[in-house]
């Protein structure tokens, strides 16, 4: 039960690393995000070399992901905390449904935020 515990605050702290490091990228960073992306890719080979793979991990980190990334990586970048880009297929999705009913994307990103979070809850309750 700790295992699973210890291996999900990971996965989150991997999606914390990685957003901060493509927000100093944007903001032409490049020695600081080359940093952070050889500790984001050393989190997930200890997180593989310490604990025995479980599809379920790859589910709670494309989770906290949909959760965590747009928020910590707008707040580094110095942007709006709901900006939507453009370059991602993510960013594409949801300002597409934006497009088709006509409302700022910004409102069906935390719509997804908040799905994502509950099931982000209720995968880890389930593996607990």
């Amino acid at each position: 039960m700790k295992e699973q515990l210890i291996v999900s605050l990971i996965l989150l702290a991997l999606v914390v690393l990685d957003a901060v490091g493509d927000a100093f990228r944007l903001r032409g960073w490049q020695i600081p995000h080359h940093i952070l992306e050889v500790f984001h890719v050393a989190g997930w080979v200890v997180v593989w070399a310490l604990f025995a793979f479980d599809l379920q991990f790859v589910l709670l980190y494309v989770l906290g992901r949909i959760v965590l990334f747009d928020i910590v990586f707008n707040l580094t970048a110095g942007l709006p905390i709901g900006h939507v880009g453009t370059n991602s297929i993510y960013d594409l999705v949801v300002t597409k449904i934006g497009g088709w009913v006509k409302q700022h994307p910004g409102h069906f990103a935390f719509i997804f935020r908040v799905m994502a979070l509950t099931a982000w809850i209720g995968t880890l309750i389930k593996i607990l």
